[in-house]
């Protein structure tokens, strides 16, 4: 059986290789479509090499779900790669067309949106529909756990992203490296470790790359209702340097600036008088969940910005209001109950 790439597949990393690399990347992306027991590299003889181009074959095509990432490696004279096949050939036909069918579904849904509507809906599709878990299924960490079976971990998560990116002609990156959410950052980081924990995309939009965790927003999204978190969507390298790393072995386009997300979804607040509008607009809607980021001008504590909050929500039956601020993104969100 030989698998053929969907036309639309972009192949982010291959562009930013070397001509030599290209070679390998080519002699291990046409034994995978082959389904090769066996993938000989000849020009190459660094395992470490292999390893990493062998990943970005993986992220580059999503539709390659039937492949783990891990992989076995000998040296004999030049490296050897043995890939792990997680289905037959028989099972991969029969699903593919179920993947492929879901992916042009979307399309059709999409045509004729702007970039930005269309990221920010596929965005919300997966927050709302995928559910984090990790079993340690078969499909977790392919695009069948998130698309399919809507349970999956970041791996999954990721390159279903980019697969609806390709469908849809948006240009993206799938990576991997290593994540925090937490305060403690990377301190204890080895920077040889191949054991990443953590994926996530790049996205160009309006000639500009950013950073979208699809992931950490579904995690912080979990016990909402009416709305989906945005704090991880479109952001910059530099708002994300406490909680994202990318090894230096893999090339990326820097992501210099964050999109206005809040600002364009009518939630930023630059004082007082908006955290007040804003809170009120929203309830307006029935949403017992309020969210906005506050402007790079506007500092308040938490419990200002609660009292501010709960001052408008009196008069709309609620008494009581639990909160949270990313420090690192500066976003608030209340939950309000009566």
């Amino acid at each position: 059986m030989h698998i053929t790439i969907p036309w639309n597949t972009y192949f982010s990393h291959y562009g930013r290789l070397s001509a030599e690399e290209r070679l390998i990347y080519d002699r291990i992306r046409t034994g995978l479509q082959d389904w090769a027991g066996e993938i000989h590299l000849r020009s190459c003889f660094d395992r470490v090499q292999a390893f990493r181009i062998y990943l970005l074959v993986l992220m580059d095509i999503p539709l390659f779900f039937h492949i783990k990432a891990g992989a076995g490696f000998t040296d004999r004279g030049s490296i050897t790669i043995h890939p792990e096949y997680t289905m037959s050939q028989d099972a991969y036909r029969k699903a593919f067309p179920v993947v492929s069918g879901f992916l042009q579904n979307s399309c059709r849904q999409l045509k004729g949106r702007a970039d930005f509507d269309k990221l920010r809906i596929l965005h919300d599709a997966m927050v709302r529909n995928v559910i984090y878990h990790d079993t340690e299924s078969r499909n977790e960490h392919s695009v069948l756990g998130a698309l399919l079976d809507r349970s999956a971990v970041c791996e999954s998560i990721a390159k279903s992203f980019k697969a609806l990116c390709d469908i849809n002609h948006i240009p993206s990156f799938v990576l991997f490296g290593w994540a925090n959410s937490g305060e403690e950052g990377f301190a204890e980081l080895d920077e040889d470790d191949e054991d990443y924990n953590h994926a996530w995309n790049l996205v160009l939009l309006d000639r500009n790359w950013y950073v979208i965790d699809v992931t950490f927003d579904i995690n912080l999204s979990e016990n909402l209702t009416n709305s989906c978190r945005y704090d991880y969507f479109l952001r910059s390298d530099r708002c994300l340097a406490d909680s994202h790393r990318v090894p230096d072995i893999f090339s990326v386009p820097e992501c210099r600036i964050n999109y206005p997300v809040y600002d364009r979804i009518g939630l930023l607040v630059k004082n007082r008088r908006d955290v007040k509008a804003v809170s009120s607009a929203v309830l307006k809607t029935g949403a017992s969940e309020i969210q906005f980021e506050l402007g790079p001008d506007y500092n308040a504590s938490d419990d200002q910005l609660s009292d501010l909050v709960l001052s408008v929500s009196r008069s709309y039956g609620y008494n009581a209001v639990r909160y949270s601020t990313n420090e690192k993104t500066r976003v608030f969100c209340a939950r309000l109950s009566r």
